[in-house]
């Protein structure tokens, strides 16, 4: 595995986001440095002023936070959180955009398809505002770069796609060793769960009953269309599990299928889930708020806030239904 020092010179490489085009050599990590000027990110930042003080705001600037994976989720909490006002950004993503991600994705649009979600997530992000700095890391979380996107990160959420289980365990046991802390929300019909994982959570290594071994070899085999229907049906139930806990029904019936069981019908013989194009950024809104409280614990100012408990424990959401709930498992 490799070393910060031998990623910084062997694969860690600097570019303008006038340079990206979404097609880049995807072993390399990519550095966007800040064009930082005091008065323009002072006047950017003026609005959160009130619900947060001027210290907490250079709290939020010292920052860094990873999130793995920008696709419906992570490119609308990266958007959030540099709005916000968060110093350095990491992302990572293998995928490349395709026409059905438009629907919700930050990065996705007519003319990104087919190419690399982190990059071009990188590009839109220094064209809102470059003055922060974001490392792009367009092979997502792996072996070799998995402990280097996490080491130095104050939080990471966790958006990784639904069926990559090992890259998803990887992300979280590099997180246990460095004691960082990783926040992870889903969005399910009209609803999001959150949940809140450190060194003294429950694993979700133990939750998902695989070692790292295998659950390597059951993501390729799925993402490479090679593996048999039970095992999708038994990997299936193993996320939906862990990571939806609470899974809603809005009652209504369609050719004999509610509209959860449609839902869990296409995930099984398509392998693709169902989301509605509103609700992604309702749970971006909740998870980034998130992120805020949790950065801001290093602040003298105390707020009455709502945490979530740690994993399993988890707050839940649904627009549709009204029902908000924080649940101790």
């Amino acid at each position: 595995m490799y070393s910060s020092w031998e990623l910084k010179n062997k694969i860690m490489k600097k570019i303008r986001k006038e340079e990206i085009t979404g097609k880049e050599d995807a072993t390399k990590v990519y550095i966007l440095e800040p064009n930082f000027n005091q008065d323009f990110y002072s006047q950017r930042v003026d609005r959160n002023i009130g619900w947060i003080t001027k210290d907490e705001q250079n709290i939020l600037r010292e920052s860094t936070v990873g999130i793995a994976g920008v696709g419906g989720m992570g490119g609308l909490i990266a958007s959030n959180l540099l709005r916000l006002g968060v110093g350095t950004l990491k992302i990572a993503d293998t995928e490349e955009f395709d026409i059905s991600n438009i629907n919700r994705q930050f990065g996705a649009r007519k003319s990104t398809v087919g190419k690399s979600k982190a990059l071009v997530t990188g590009r839109l992000l220094h064209e809102i505002s470059d003055d922060i700095q974001i490392l792009i890391y367009p092979m997502g979380i792996t072996e070799e770069t998995s402990i280097n996107f996490s080491k130095g990160c104050d939080l990471v959420c966790d958006e990784i796609e639904f069926w990559a289980l090992a890259s998803r365990m990887l992300l979280h046991k590099n997180c246990r060793e460095l004691d960082v802390p990783i926040l992870s929300c889903n969005t399910v019909g009209h609803q999001t769960n959150l949940m809140y994982f450190n060194q003294c959570s429950e694993s979700i290594e133990k939750s998902f009953g695989v070692n790292l071994d295998e659950a390597f070899s059951i993501q390729k085999r799925i993402q490479s269309n090679s593996s048999l229907e039970k095992e999708v049906l038994d990997t299936l139930e193993r996320i939906s599990k862990v990571l939806v806990p609470s899974e809603p029904d809005y009652n209504s019936v369609n050719n004999g299928l509610t509209l959860r069981g449609a839902v869990l019908e296409r995930l099984k013989k398509e392998r693709k889930a169902s989301i509605i194009a509103t609700n992604p950024s309702f749970a971006a809104g909740f998870i980034s708020n998130h992120v805020l409280f949790q950065l801001l614990k290093k602040s003298s100012t105390k707020r009455e806030v709502v945490l979530p408990p740690l994993f399993p424990g988890y707050l839940s959401f649904d627009a549709g239904l009204m029902t908000a709930s924080r649940v101790i498992r």
